[in-house]
């Protein structure tokens, strides 16, 4: 869901940024994990708008670890 509307918005000339939790980030991704502490993120651009998509996909990751998957840890990273 996060490509095609990164996708979608860059098609409308939108200035866009993608994020990926992959360590081997392709393209001009910029490598979030959300599940790291705020200290250990990297500095984030500063937009006008985010749109953070993200999910636990693997059934076996979300049956093994029920509490670390519903939690997603959203924290302010100096966005206004």
């Amino acid at each position: 869901m996060g490509s095609v509307a990164l996708r979608n918005l860059a098609e409308q000339d939108y200035e866009v940024t993608g994020t990926t939790r992959r360590t081997a980030a392709a393209g001009d991704s910029l490598f979030l994990d959300l599940s790291l502490a705020l200290e250990d993120w990297p500095e984030l651009p500063l937009v006008n708008a985010a749109m953070i998509c993200t999910a636990a996909t693997r059934i076996n990751e979300c049956e093994g670890d029920p509490n670390g998957t519903i939690v997603v840890p959203i924290a302010s990273a100096g966005w206004q």
